[in-house]
């Protein structure tokens, strides 16, 4: 990753220290993983990550409103979620 890319995610930790220890903690983790030969632990450990993260996202917050939508009848055919990820 370039150092934008990780000044922007360090940016977010400036008012909580205790978080940004945190994180530095599951970074060594993982390297330490990775260096022992636990490759697919980690990735593992990633992608669990990666999913707590879904529910603070907008993604998040678009396909809930989406479902809600779509459970009070209010989307057209074409924009019925599941066909709109069958096409992807």
């Amino acid at each position: 990753m370039t150092d934008e890319v990780w000044d922007s995610i360090v940016e977010s930790f400036a008012d909580d220290s205790a978080a940004a220890f945190i994180l530095a903690q599951v970074l060594c983790d993982f390297k330490d993983g990775i260096k022992k030969g636990s490759g697919s632990a980690v990735v593992k450990d990633l992608e669990r990550g990666i999913e707590k993260l879904y529910p603070y996202t907008d993604d998040y917050r678009a396909a809930l409103k989406l479902y809600q939508l779509s459970v009070a009848g209010k989307l057209k055919p074409k924009h019925d979620p599941t066909l709109i990820v069958k096409d992807l």
